[in-house]
């Protein structure tokens, strides 16, 4: 169900794209966008679950893109939707080929191991299994055998598949290592900013209080002289 969601927000993205020379995309663009934008977050946290560690998110989508064609086609210019559309016409490819292999190997194990010692007899002298000519009860016990090895084979390449499926999506989808570093770079300034702030607000408070404290004490002198 996911693989048909991401599909269909590729294509509703893609197709907005090829009717904005026609003037139609620039209003179809935006909501399929932010479809597309909200499949691949889902995306990003199943891989951030699977893999441990969190992705970097794009930038969130120009706003205010109902006002017309100059703020709608910021989208076009928008690093992440480029990122994000990308990401949706690799994966039905990349997921279904890392999930297929494993599945497809522990499928057929299992006719090998469970199916074909039970009906090698009626299907003839046409049955194979992979290579193995099963005809007579030596190549039954040497197919029952190769599927064994296959379902293990299968189920020992599914984590693996997972992992690497993981991998692929952090970097297909994650914000480019120059957009994180500026990211980093602007908290560390609004950091220091705040720290300043504070800073100068505690030197401020501090020479307040010294002069309300020094006003009693010059008030007071001419008296005691």
């Amino acid at each position: 169900m996911t693989g048909v969601a991401v599909i269909g927000a590729g294509m509703l993205a893609g197709g907005a794209l090829l009717l904005v020379p026609l003037g139609v995309g620039f209003w179809a663009l935006p909501p399929a966008a932010r479809l597309l934008r909200r499949v691949s977050d889902r995306y990003r946290d199943r891989a951030a679950r699977w893999s441990g560690r969190p992705l970097s998110p794009p930038d969130p989508l120009p706003h205010d893109t109902h006002l017309g064609p100059p703020q709608q086609s910021a989208i076009l210019g928008d690093d992440g939707f480029w990122r994000d559309l990308r990401w949706a016409w690799l994966e039905p490819w990349t997921g279904g080929l890392l999930a297929a292999v494993p599945l497809g190997l522990a499928e057929y194990g299992v006719f090998g191991a469970l199916v074909q010692p039970w009906v090698w007899r009626r299907l003839g002298e046409g049955n194979w299994y992979a290579f193995v000519p099963v005809t007579t009860t030596a190549t039954m016990v040497s197919a029952l055998l190769l599927g064994l090895v296959l379902l293990a084979a299968g189920l020992r390449l599914a984590p693996a598949a997972t992992t690497l499926h993981a991998r692929l999506t952090h970097r297909l989808l994650s914000a480019p290592r120059a957009t994180e570093l500026a990211r980093r770079v602007a908290r560390l300034a609004a950091t220091r900013s705040t720290a300043l702030d504070v800073h100068a607000a505690e030197l401020t408070r501090i020479e307040r209080d010294h002069r309300d404290q020094q006003g009693p004490l010059c008030r007071s002198a001419p008296g005691q002289a």
